[in-house]
């Protein structure tokens, strides 16, 4: 039981150091980017992007989970679920990118061209999602370290594109940024694939139809938590203003960040989770509350955190 705590610990510890790193690389992306763009654009470009990441959820039918349901319990599959994820990934990305295209213009106030949509659709619902897929390997596997390494890997292929767009484009706009922050998308997840293919093997295509269910509940699980999360800013830059909607998605990433330690304990026991779950609900609810109280101390820390450091955070921008 001490190992088991101590490997989760460790776990635990592997993921949050990841992902600081990766959250300052967002936090230098989104103030490049912010600068770069203006209020108004970077409004716009949230809004796009918050629609989108909820639109998302459904890619794949959660087909990551999936393979950390599966794999955790049973590594041999890694293959077989490896290759379904993939082809999922590519049966549901075109039809969720038409659902985009349709559904910014009617609930964004961004006003882009449809072009515009389809880049940052492509980005986000495939390679975006290939990029979670690759890190759900080894997730799965529980070798962590990889796993944030893929993940913060994604971020700096993102800021990279960034700077390439500073240092090339002399006045960005929206329509522009799309087009590098896809290009950095698209790397990312070669470079990932390739990674995992020469570590872990290649992948097996084939479909496995056996997790559709769990997939579907889990994709609406995932929807309802990002449509809490980020409906608001479509919204706002509808009924209020693009820079508005900009300059309170600033104060948001700025909010989200300091949740990073919850997210990287629920990330290093998500396996931990399917394996107790072999043995009923109880086993899982156990486990939970065990790791409950850490949660519950940081999350009283960090509001009050967020309280005090509230006047002294915005200063960057």
């Amino acid at each position: 039981m001490e190992l088991a705590k101590a490997r989760l610990a460790t776990d635990a510890g592997i993921v949050a150091f990841g992902s600081i790193g990766r959250l300052l690389l967002q936090s230098v992306l989104f103030i490049v980017v912010a600068r770069m763009l203006g209020t108004a654009d970077y409004g716009a470009f949230i809004s796009i992007t918050a629609l989108v990441a909820i639109i998302s959820t459904f890619a794949g039918l959660s087909c990551e989970i999936v393979l950390v349901k599966e794999v955790s319990r049973d590594p041999t599959l890694l293959s077989a679920y490896f290759g379904n994820g993939l082809l999922m990934l590519a049966l549901t990305a075109p039809i969720l990118v038409c659902a985009s295209v349709a559904v910014v213009p009617l609930i964004s106030g961004a006003r882009v061209p449809w072009g515009v949509i389809v880049v940052i659709a492509v980005s986000d619902l495939f390679f975006l999602r290939v990029n979670l897929l690759c890190a759900a390997c080894y997730q799965a596997l529980e070798r962590i370290r990889n796993s944030a390494i893929i993940n913060v890997g994604f971020s700096l292929f993102r800021l990279s594109a960034a700077l390439l767009a500073a240092l090339t484009i002399p006045k960005l706009d929206v329509t522009s940024w799309a087009v590098f922050y896809a290009g950095g998308a698209v790397v990312a997840a070669a470079v990932s694939c390739i990674w995992v293919i020469h570590d872990l093997g290649p992948p097996k295509f084939r479909l496995v139809t056996s997790n559709l269910h769990f997939g579907l509940h889990s994709s609406l699980q995932s929807m309802l938590y990002f449509g809490l999360r980020d409906i608001d800013k479509p919204f706002l830059s509808r009924l209020a203003s693009l820079p508005i909607a900009g300059l309170y998605a600033a104060a948001f990433r700025l909010a989200d960040a300091a949740i990073v330690p919850i997210r990287a304990l629920m990330y290093a026991a998500y396996a931990r989770f399917f394996r107790h779950g072999q043995h009923g609900v109880r086993r899982s609810s156990a486990f939970a509350l065990r790791i409950l109280p850490f949660g519950i101390a940081y999350g009283i820390f960090a509001g009050g955190g967020m309280g005090g450091l509230s006047y002294f955070v915005p200063m960057p921008l």
